[in-house]
């Protein structure tokens, strides 16, 4: 039995029509990826903008703090005093830098492609890990200090006892 001439046109037809449908869906996936890249960057940014924008103040409280602990035990000019400051400025210089780096709000990312949207989103997650560890130490300093300052009044305490 022969196949009819028109079931081959029409297999040619459906060929060509799935070729173009299937080129335009994998050219949409790749809209679809970019634009989720583009607002989870955004997400990302804004993430950071909020968590930066105290993170100074606490740096500078740390700071105040250490050196209140250090006038009060007359470890001022102390070394461990001095390495504790040169390694502040340090850190408080890699803070300026990171911050720096931070987008402005109003980016919108929309002519990138998605392999630079993906590499610019890897570069704010280590960003924020980096954010989250300067915080992390001089939130820990705090502790030590506020521990300090509790057995230097637990210490007071004790000389104001009468025996």
């Amino acid at each position: 039995m022969a196949i009819p001439d028109w079931v081959s046109y029409v297999s040619l037809a459906g060929g060509i029509v799935g070729t173009i449908s299937g080129c335009l869906a994998y050219r949409r996936t790749g809209q679809l990826k970019a634009l989720d890249l583009r607002l989870e960057l955004r997400k990302v940014d804004s993430e950071l903008r909020n968590f930066f924008s105290p993170l100074s103040a606490k740096l500078d409280y740390a700071k105040r703090s250490r050196e209140r602990i250090a006038a009060v035990t007359g470890g001022v000019q102390s070394g461990p005093m001095q390495k504790w400051l040169a390694e502040y400025n340090e850190d408080l210089s890699n803070f300026h830098r990171m911050e720096a780096s931070l987008p402005t709000p109003s980016e919108s990312y929309r002519s990138d492609a998605a392999a630079t949207l993906e590499s610019k989103l890897v570069m704010r997650h280590n960003l924020m890990i980096d954010a989250k560890a300067l915080l992390a130490k001089y939130e820990a300093s705090v502790v030590r200090d506020d521990k300090e300052r509790e057995s230097l009044r637990d210490a007071l305490q004790n000389l104001r006892e009468p025996r």
